[in-house]
């Protein structure tokens, strides 16, 4: 087996058939294994598969595992000498799985692949990222990474139709190799969303892989899991989920400096939006934003344990 594509699924039907449909239309030559793992959906994703694609091993969970997890379970089953982790909402093209491992093949010291992220309108999204530091994130979250040309967590300026070395690609297609996974580990379980690439890519590198982006097109909705959290809900709860990452990955990865430093850059810049907003509400967003942060610093043991 060359590559196994796992493709965790909450809820997601329709962009999932088309996802899977992509793939059967796929031109490239090698032997592949695609693997669903269902969280419980209760769209009818699991029958549709059954029907329509019955060549795909559907494993179901019994509750939504998050993506971490759910990448995880569908890794037990995998095969293929390279592993593709896909999002539901992601749409390769005719070539892309050709391209992608020819290249990786001819490359041995690069462990993980990223492409040129599009969204439907064909506009291009930031494909090329910056491992997140706290300050990186403040001065991108202020809008001075574009202004003053700083280096950020995004890849600003950067020519997307190069072939050229990053620190992190998004994990909605990100292609490795298994005996890196096999060495190192897959994704952490103790991120339920969020950062668990970034982590990922990081261990590649600090194993001595290299991490690549690849100019081939990538169709990415967004955010199309997140969609179906309650509005009234959702804006706490990616809020929360976020910044429980944040505190695991800075701990995990750099130690209990980068923890207080990214409390200290999350506190200014809700007390700088403060100054700034007048109407009751968004002051209140505020300050329950603060009220969050602090809890989960505590909660977390300072970046110590999961959360949620």
């Amino acid at each position: 087996m060359d590559l196994s594509i796992i493709i965790p699924n909450y809820n997601t039907k329709e962009v999932l058939e088309k996802s899977l449909t992509k793939i059967r239309d796929s031109r490239d030559k090698f032997k592949k294994q695609v693997i669903v793992v269902d969280d419980a959906s209760k769209d009818g994703s699991s029958e549709m598969i059954k029907k329509k694609f019955p060549w795909v091993v559907l494993i179901k969970n019994n509750k939504n595992m998050g993506f971490a997890k759910s990448n995880n379970i569908g890794y037990r089953g995998a095969k293929g000498r390279y592993i593709l982790m896909l999002n539901s909402d992601a749409f390769i093209g005719k070539n892309t799985i050709q391209k992608t491992l020819n290249f990786m093949e001819n490359n041995p010291e690069i462990g993980v692949v990223g492409c040129r992220l599009k969204g439907e309108d064909g506009k291009i999204k930031v494909s090329i990222r910056y491992f997140r530091t706290p300050w990186r994130i403040f001065y991108f979250k202020m809008g001075w990474a574009r202004k003053f040309h700083l280096l950020s967590i995004e890849g600003f300026g950067k020519d997307f139709s190069k072939i050229q070395e990053c620190d992190w690609v998004p994990g909605c297609f990100l292609l490795t190799r298994k005996k890196i996974i096999d060495k190192i580990g897959f994704l952490d379980n103790n991120f339920y969303l969020y950062y668990d690439d970034v982590d990922y890519c990081f261990r590649v590198k600090k194993a001595g892989w290299k991490v690549f982006y690849y100019p081939e097109d990538v169709i990415h909705l967004g955010g199309y899991t997140t969609k179906k959290i309650d509005p009234n809900k959702k804006h706490n709860e990616i809020d929360r989920y976020l910044m429980e990452s944040e505190y695991l990955y800075f701990r995990k990865n750099y130690g209990l400096v980068y923890v207080f430093l990214n409390t200290f850059f999350l506190l200014l810049y809700d007390i700088l939006c403060l100054n700034k907003i007048v109407k009751g509400e968004n002051i209140k967003n505020e300050l329950s934003h603060i009220n969050l942060t602090l809890n989960l610093l505590i909660k977390s043991r300072f970046g110590k344990k999961k959360v949620y």
